[in-house]
């Protein structure tokens, strides 16, 4: 090999390294963006997903706590809401106002996503009259079938109406509690 020759590989030997490095910082690049374009992406997917059921889950151990199934509805104000919207709020979190499930379209704040379940699980309870153990095997019917429900939304990735995310929750309790 003549000196030219050495001179010539050597040169492709450094412009691959250089190719090899470029690669690599486009890599992580990419990577760093990934990671923040769809980790947030994630994180909101499952907090749309979730939120409505730790709402639901909350609130009846609140009504379970106070054995009082308008406890999530009395008295509350919020700051930037108006009479009319604080009257909303405290109607879809009772568990004594019915909300038809066939007609409850309520999705842009989660507390009122299932009002219509919170319809069905005050139709089946009397706080007052319930035993601890019966108020451990209610929340834990409330979790598990909450549960089953987010991780299907998951797996499948389809959007469900708010009438079709209740529905399938009333089923599944249903499945468990009125056995």
């Amino acid at each position: 090999m003549e000196l030219g020759d050495l001179e010539c590989v050597k040169n492709v030997g450094d412009k691959v390294t250089d190719l090899n490095r470029k690669v690599e910082e486009s890599e992580l690049v990419i990577k760093k963006l990934e990671d923040d374009y769809l980790g947030a992406a994630f994180g909101v997917k499952i907090k749309n997903i979730s939120s409505p059921y730790n709402e639901l889950f909350a609130d009846t151990v609140a009504v379970l706590y106070t054995n009082d199934l308008d406890s999530m509805s009395d008295n509350f104000e919020f700051e930037g809401m108006s009479e009319s919207e604080d009257i909303v709020n405290s109607l879809s979190r009772s568990f004594t106002v019915h909300h038809d499930v066939e007609t409850w379209n309520e999705d842009k704040i989660t507390h009122y996503v299932l009002a219509p379940t919170r319809s069905y699980i005050g139709k089946l309870i009397s706080p007052s009259s319930m035993s601890l153990a019966d108020k451990k095997a209610l929340l834990s019917s409330i979790l598990d079938s909450s549960i089953e429900a987010m991780s299907e939304r998951w797996d499948k990735q389809k959007e469900l109406t708010v009438q079709e995310i209740n529905k399938d929750l009333i089923e599944r309790l249903r499945s468990r509690l009125e056995k």
